[in-house]
Order: structure tokens, then C-alpha cells, then sequence
């Protein structure tokens, strides 16, 4: 084998999100890979199980014609591994959250402050909130890997078509 050789199968963008589309039944136009940050309240309330042990989830925030989704696919190091493999456990199935059917879902950006020169974090941080089913308001955030105002705008394009 050649160290040099393109891998067997090799995944396109266009094939990604053409396969996306079919799992949700909606044509993805867009994806952003972003970190959710969340309590367990919330992420039980979404709902999403994340990977025991770890706090936050990254995953893709599809953008699709009818809809906003948040994708999770889990993921594991070879620590994990051994340890899921020796207690006979199932890596957790992918996980994809329609957003935009969540009661009340808002999206913000997170208020300036003085000392924000200190961290560009805050230039890749959307807030987001929603109530539940028993109507109590739930909270999370997503960090992108992208400034967050473009993603914002198309959130909002994804939550409002235009008609």
C-alpha cells in the first residue's frame, strides 16, 4: 500500500448533505460545525445524550430549506473505546434535533463587555433559548468555529423564510 494513496472512500461536502437530506426529509443548503454548551436540564429537555463525561457537544448546525437541525454524530478516543468495548456497550446512535420546533426558540448574541479584549471567544458565541414542554425557559449557547453574526443572519433567513 502506498502511503500516498487517497483513501477508499472519500466523503464529499455535497454527498454529506445530500445524505442529511434524506435522513430529515429536507434539502440541507448549509452547515456549520459550532459547540453546544448546555446544562443537563437543557440537554435532557432537547433532547440529546451526550458522551458521559464530557461537557460540552460538538456537532453541525444543518441548515436546510424547511428547517434549522442540530447534528450530533459521537465520537471517541481509544481510551473510551476500551472502556465502552469492556462494559459491553454500544457507541450512542447519531443524534439530529429539529431546532426550529422548539416552542419560543430565540437566538442573541451575548452583550458586550469591558473586558471582552481579553478572549475573541464572544466574536463566535450565539446565545439561544426556548421553553420546554412544562414551559419552563431553558438556555444554551453555541460556539462557533466561524464569526458568529453571518451564522446569526443565517439562522434567522433558516427561521423566517422569506415568502
Amino acid at each position: 500500500m502506498d502511503l500516498f494513496e487517497p483513501p477508499a472512500k472519500r466523503f464529499s461536502r455535497e454527498q454529506f448533505l445530500a445524505e442529511c437530506g434524506q435522513k430529515l426529509h429536507d434539502t440541507v443548503t448549509e452547515l456549520e460545525l459550532v459547540e453546544l454548551r448546555a446544562s443537563a436540564a437543557c440537554l435532557e429537555a432537547l433532547p440529546l445524550v451526550p458522551v458521559p463525561g464530557r461537557p460540552t457537544i460538538w456537532g453541525l448546525l444543518l441548515f436546510g430549506e424547511c428547517g434549522l437541525y442540530f447534528y450530533y454524530a459521537p465520537d471517541e478516543n481509544a481510551f473510551s473505546l476500551m472502556v465502552r468495548q469492556a462494559a459491553h456497550q454500544k457507541l450512542p446512535p447519531e443524534q439530529i434535533v429539529p431546532l426550529h420546533t422548539l416552542h419560543s426558540l430565540l437566538f442573541s448574541r451575548p452583550q458586550k463587555r469591558w473586558f471582552d479584549f481579553l478572549s475573541g471567544e464572544r466574536k463566535r458565541v450565539l446565545n439561544a433559548s426556548f421553553k420546554d414542554k412544562d414551559g419552563i425557559a431553558r438556555n444554551f449557547s453555541f460556539l462557533c468555529t466561524h464569526h458568529a453574526e453571518p451564522v446569526l443572519r443565517k439562522i434567522q433567513r433558516c427561521l423566517r423564510p422569506e415568502t
